[in-house]
């Protein structure tokens, strides 16, 4: 995605404004003639000897964006644009800023004024460890972190790639974090971290999350997912840790994947932490997909379409809910900050997109006509997949922070729980997967497993 956004440096020198508001064509603002939007716009570039169109509406929903750049691309005139307010206040850049338009642009919501007040005092003199450090919410928690001056902040991943350039990001950065390279699955790696370290807060952003490979993988999704979040949630209970917060995601509501049932799992398992130290906040926050992640559709779809096509979209009606990078970890943050233990956390981010629509966007905007230039082709919902997921499948109540919304949980928790987990995890160890997806199947009780159950050899009740 920053491939496709270049910052731009040229000096600006307007000749005209183009309105939305037909009333105002005729004015003179600064001595500038005002135009309506309701006509062409290339015979106005042309009067003036203008070069392109400069969108500055950085408060300008998605849909509006989406909007006027199909018309400048019918036109065939270049554009740049003035970035979001959340851009704006989070990069500290001045309004006058501009760039080429970046698909990111598209997906533009109104401007969330989320409690920027409570999160930054809140990391001070905190030692801060993030697990999954080096994926896209992980290093975008370590880069935010790192400027709130905490005591000291860490960072493990069981990637070397990912610690190496999580390394390098922070070569040029001042004080730089420590950096672990741990599979805290293991028991002794996430006790190695903590003894290590001593975190105070953490933040658990470790997961394996591509649905349809996890499909034929249940071991590997059930220690990565599972096992690790256990072990993570036990070692920062008798460290003292106050503040675990788990990443969850939309998949967890009636999962259909073993993506999201191991995810709910973990959801669970952070709530019977809860619930065993009331002192402390233990929580889950979920969100949808999150663009420009190595599980997101975005970077796939470009490649394919750079490639001449064809896309290829799962079906038709297919939609899912999308989160930009930054609104994600401002949620996480936020929510660490100023939620209650015990909760489960969503930000109230709209309606669902259609991802057929989300693809023809793109297709435009790279400069094709979807159909005549770039074919889409339907594929059918794999194993896992369902045509939309929901941030919730029970009630919500209104936090103290008017975009959070808490999930009542209907599913008891308890120390049945934390035992049937462990009967899980000793069936993953063992590489027993049809017990592993049998027993995860009544541990969850809405997960609904690709495969039916008969064909592991016994029925749902038997467990």
């Amino acid at each position: 995605m920053a491939g496709l956004a270049k910052s731009v440096e040229t000096t600006v020198r307007p000749v005209a404004f183009i309105d939305d508001d037909a009333r105002k064509s005729g004015r003179r603002i600064g001595g500038l003639p005002v135009f309506s939007a309701e006509g062409p716009i290339r015979p106005i570039l042309k009067r003036y000897k203008a070069e392109r169109v400069l969108i500055a509406m950085p408060s300008a929903p998605g849909r509006r964006i989406r909007e006027i750049h199909q018309k400048l691309l019918a036109e065939e005139i270049p554009a740049w644009i003035v970035p979001g307010i959340a851009e704006i206040v989070e990069s500290n850049e001045p309004i006058t800023t501009y760039r080429q338009i970046n698909p990111e642009d598209f997906l533009r919501r109104h401007p969330r004024v989320l409690g920027k007040g409570k999160i930054e005092p809140y990391f001070k003199n905190e030692r801060v460890l993030v697990t999954g450090a080096g994926g896209t919410i992980g290093s975008e928690l370590m880069a935010r972190l790192a400027t709130f001056s905490p005591a000291a902040l860490a960072g493990a991943d069981m990637s070397e790639l990912a610690v190496y350039r999580l390394e390098e990001s922070f070569s040029s950065n001042g004080k730089r974090p420590e950096l672990y390279l741990a599979d805290l699955s293991r028991a002794a790696d996430v006790q190695s971290v903590f003894r290590a370290f001593r975190p105070t807060i953490v933040f658990h952003a470790a997961a394996y999350k591509h649905v349809k490979i996890l499909e034929s993988r249940a071991r590997a999704a059930v220690l990565n997912n599972i096992a690790a979040t256990r072990r993570l949630v036990e070692a920062a209970e008798a460290a003292g840790v106050h503040t675990f917060v788990h990443i969850s995601t939309d998949k967890a509501v009636q999962p259909a994947s073993m993506m999201g049932a191991t995810k709910r799992v973990g959801e669970l398992l952070v709530r019977t932490a809860a619930a065993r130290n009331p002192g402390k906040k233990f929580i889950s926050v979920r969100f949808g997909n999150v663009i420009g992640s190595s599980g997101s559709v975005f970077p796939k779809f470009i490649e394919q379409i750079s490639k001449g096509g064809p896309v290829t979209v799962s079906d038709p009606r297919a939609v899912r809910y999308f989160m930009l990078t930054s609104e994600a970890v401002e949620l996480v943050l936020l929510s660490a900050a100023s939620m209650r233990g015990g909760g489960i956390y969503l930000l109230d981010i709209g309606e669902p997109i259609k991802i057929v629509d989300l693809v023809g966007d793109l297709i435009r905007f790279l400069g094709k006509t979807p159909g005549r230039d770039i074919r889409i082709e339907y594929t059918g919902l794999g194993p896992g997949e369902k045509l939309a997921e929901r941030l919730s499948d029970s009630p919500c109540r209104e936090t103290s922070e008017k975009n959070i919304l808490e999930v009542i949980d209907p599913q008891k928790v308890s120390a049945g729980v934390v035992h049937r987990a462990d009967g899980l995890l000793e069936a993953a160890e063992a590489g027993r997967e049809s017990e592993v997806i049998e027993r995860l199947s009544n541990l969850v009780p809405d997960y609904r497993p690709a495969l039916p159950l008969k064909r592991f050899g016994r029925s749902r009740q038997a467990c």
